[in-house]
Order: C-alpha cells, then structure tokens, then sequence
C-alpha cells in the first residue's frame, strides 16, 4: 500500500480503508477523527487520491479543482449554514478533471446544529460519486442524525516509547534534542499529545524553549515552597508575565503538578501530565504532606475562580504568592 508511506502507524485503519476502496464499498461519508498533528489532512489527501486513482501529484500539491477543502470562514469560531450552502450549489456541478468529487470538510466539529441539520439532507442522498470527508477532533460534537450516516476513523495516538523511536530515527533535530537535552525532549513528548505532527512542530518552531523555561519554574517554586523559602516565594510574582493567559497557564501547570504529586504519593504509577522525570516528582512529593498538597490545590481553584473577574493582574498574582507563602 504505496499510497500510505506518508502517515505513519495506522496500519488497523489504513487495512480497512484500502479493503473498502478496493471492493468499491467506500461510502459517501466518512469522519475522520484525531488530535491536532495526528495526520487527519494527510489521511483525507490519501483517500482522495485513492478513489480518484489518477492525479495524484495534483492532489497531494492541494490544485486538482475536484478536490475541494472547505472550513471555518475568516473570523468565525464555527461553520455556518452559508458554508453548506455553498456546497450544496456545488455538489451537482460536473467534475472538471475527475470522475469523482471529494468534499474535505476541516474543523467539521464546529458545524453549528444548524449547518449539521442542513448538510444532513446531503448525507442522505448524495449524489453520485461524491464523497464528503469530516475532519475533526472531537466527533462527539456531531450530531448523532450526522454520525450514523457515515463510518468513523480515529487515528492513532503513539505511546511516548513509540514516537520516541519514530522522531529520532526521522527527524535529525530531535535526534540531537534526544542526546544532549533529554528534559527538552521529554517535555516535547509529553506536550505532543501522542501525535507525531505536534511533536515534529514543537522542535521545528522552537516552542520548546518555552516548554522547558514553564517546567523549570513550576519545579523551582515547589522546591520553594518545600523549603520553606518565604523570600523566594514572595518575590516568585515578578517571575511571571503580566498577562492573564501566561498566569493562567502558569496556574494550570502546577494543578497538574499537584495531581502528579498526589498519584506519585499514592503508589500510582501512571504516565504523569506534568512531570517529565520520575525523579523530578519523587524529590517533591516526598516532602510535601497530603494536607498541604490539598492546600495548595484548593488556593490555585480559588485563584482561578477570581482571575475570571479580577481585572488587575498584578495584584492577582501577588494575592496567590502570598497565600502559597501561608501554606
């Protein structure tokens, strides 16, 4: 199966798709759901080029007329019923190069209800040779009217041992992350989601920087806070940005620190949303009481409730420095 060097892993999915596009049994509707990275366009791209069996090349460079990606319109948060009219004007036109149309709807978890309500009448007569593709990340957000006329697709979520291997034998960036900044390259792995197109964008916009300098603070300021260092945690506000989302971020960060911390405490060892190294976690939990991990859990929801009303950041974060220093 050529066609399907270009995504990685799958194999349960990619067997299923080339048996049913093989018998002629691919149906009109398919949803494809997976996380942001996870490959959805390029499985949508394969399919295409699979059911039009000739212009390849075309369709992979996104320029065959026939191949038709529809989304969000600028400066809207959901697709509306203009969108699927737009496509029903379209649907009945004679293909220009193929035999086949193919509809790649991006995002398609943010059809509002009425615009799903409106592309129903498609999925239940379609015309022939047209084939409608829903890319999305959540297809529990579709209604269930749209879901039982289409097969659905879940693409595949890599364990970290398995991305792993495939980035560093793939990707010469993170190979060097991988023997000379292990923590970097444990954080992007963790952050990726089990998706290798967020891994791969991670190290390849830099991101990770950013990654490491938040880890290092939230370790820092619990080590602090271990410590008993009233200076340092006082003072920790001037670390922090002055914007509500870097705060924000900041706070989500150490609640999942602090579930960390707690499952670690517990004798649960499970893969941990926060800390990359066992060892990062073990030499804070085993200082810290369960009665003050709840504390401190309680302090950052508390946090988190006023932030959505306290319009001055600065003394927002002083306030919660100053009720950590309690604990």
């Amino acid at each position: 199966m050529k066609e399907f060097d270009s995504l990685y892993g799958n194999a349960k999915l990619k067997n299923q798709i080339s048996e049913s596009i093989n018998l002629n049994k691919f149906v009109h509707t398919c949803i494809i759901e997976g996380k942001k990275g996870s490959g959805k366009h390029t499985l949508a791209k394969i399919i295409s080029v699979m059911l039009a069996g000739e212009l390849e090349d075309k369709i992979i460079k996104n320029i065959c007329p026939d191949i038709i990606t529809v989304g969000l319109l600028k400066d809207r948060k959901t697709i509306g019923v203009e969108t699927i009219r737009n496509i029903k004007e379209s649907v009945y036109i004679v293909p220009n190069e193929l035999n086949i149309k193919v509809y790649i709807i991006e995002d398609a978890h943010l059809m509002t209800h009425a615009a799903q309500n409106a592309f129903l009448k498609l999925l239940e007569e379609p015309p022939k040779n047209v084939y409608f593709l829903l890319l999305c990340e959540y297809e529990s957000l579709l209604l269930s009217t749209v879901k039982s006329r289409a097969i659905i697709y879940h693409m595949q979520n890599f364990p970290d041992d398995e991305l792993t291997e495939y980035l560093i034998s793939k990707n010469k960036r993170a190979a060097d992350l991988y023997n000379n900044d292990q923590l970097t390259f444990d954080l992007i792995i963790k952050n990726s989601g089990g998706t290798i197109g967020n891994a791969e964008e991670l190290m390849s916009s830099r991101k990770y920087s950013k990654l490491k300098e938040d880890y290092e603070k939230v370790v820092q300021l619990l080590n602090y806070i271990n410590n008993k260092n009233t200076v340092e945690i006082l003072m920790y506000h001037y670390k922090i940005a002055d914007k509500r989302d870097e705060i924000t971020e900041f706070v989500d960060n150490l609640l999942f620190a602090m579930r960390d911390i707690l499952l670690y405490k517990k004798n649960i060892r499970r893969q941990y949303m926060f800390f990359a190294t066992i060892e990062d976690v073990s030499g804070i939990a085993e200082k810290i009481s369960t009665e003050e991990i709840n504390k401190i859990y309680n302090i950052l929801i508390k946090f988190k409730e006023e932030a959505n009303i306290n319009l001055n950041i600065n003394n927002m974060k002083i306030v919660l420095f100053s009720r950590l220093l309690k604990e």
